[in-house]
């Protein structure tokens, strides 16, 4: 049996036809991206793009929002504090009052016991005795401070100071808390308002640039 031999033009043309058939059926396995689509495909991705900014924003506003809300409560738990120091307060003064009425009476009977007055002079020595010590403490008082009243303040605010000493910790967290609210609040606006604030950027520069 003769073996069967394909003339050489006849490949040529099936190799031509081939190529042939692939540049004429090119066009319909690939054609380039136009402009609106490119366009269509960009404003798609930057839409995409700003959703996940937003969802990431709202989650942050979210977790701000929660945190402002934990510090507004620990502010009020800080002022009900306040308010127990301030009740403090007030008893120690009226007690440190007490103590001086207490004192001077204790005074007056040491005075009475010691020189044994008459019914009638009692009255007139007590007030005596009581001038003078009012006169030494109005002196005391006015050379520390220069009038009684001044003095009296400066006794309160010792008062006050010794109290927020002893309870520094709380006055610590309160000026911490009102800090970082702030701050909080601060962060929020920014976030909910953003082309205002961008807004506000671009009128700075301009301003800057002229």
């Amino acid at each position: 049996m003769k073996n069967s031999k394909i003339p050489t033009w006849v490949i040529v043309l099936i190799v031509i036809f081939f190529i042939i058939a692939l540049i004429v059926t090119a066009g319909k396995f690939y054609t380039p991206e136009s402009k609106e689509d490119q366009e269509q495909e960009r404003l798609k991705k930057e839409a995409e793009e700003a959703r996940i900014k937003q969802m990431e924003k709202d989650k942050a506003t979210k977790a701000l929002k929660d945190e402002l809300q934990r510090l507004e409560i620990s502010i009020e738990k800080c002022k009900s504090e306040f308010e127990k120091i301030k009740i403090q307060e007030r008893k120690i003064l009226f007690y440190s009052r007490l103590g001086v009425g207490i004192l001077l009476i204790t005074l007056d009977c040491i005075y009475l016991n010691i020189f044994r007055f008459q019914p009638r002079e009692i009255l007139g020595e007590l007030l005596k005795l009581n001038s003078a010590l009012l006169a030494v403490y109005s002196f005391f008082a006015f050379i520390s401070h220069g009038t009684p009243a001044k003095f009296a303040s400066y006794l309160k605010s010792k008062i006050k100071m010794v109290l927020r000493w002893y309870h520094r910790s709380t006055y610590s967290e309160y000026d911490s808390l009102l800090v970082n609210k702030k701050l909080t609040e601060e962060i929020i606006e920014a976030l909910e308002k953003p082309v205002t604030a961008e807004k506000k950027v671009e009128n700075q520069s301009s301003i800057v640039n002229n």
